[in-house]
């Protein structure tokens, strides 16, 4: 049986440095956004490139799975 995408994910990650009274930190957020098709992932994943401080991957395709137990 062969399993068809189901669904695309961009995953997005942002570094910030903060003044925390005299010592720098650094801030990492990620967030992984999901689409139902390949064309609304690629064109988020290229306006989060072009307009944001994010960095974006490329859309990564997903597999629903069924686990069967027995």
């Amino acid at each position: 049986m062969a399993l068809k995408f189901s669904s695309y994910a961009v995953f997005l990650e942002f570094h910030q440095t903060i003044d925390n009274g005299g010592k720098k930190e650094m801030i990492e957020k990620t967030h992984a956004a999901h689409f139902p098709t390949l064309e609304a992932a690629i064109n988020f994943s290229n306006d989060i490139k072009a307009l944001s401080k994010f960095n974006a991957s490329e859309p990564i395709p997903l597999v629903a799975t069924e686990e069967v137990k027995v």
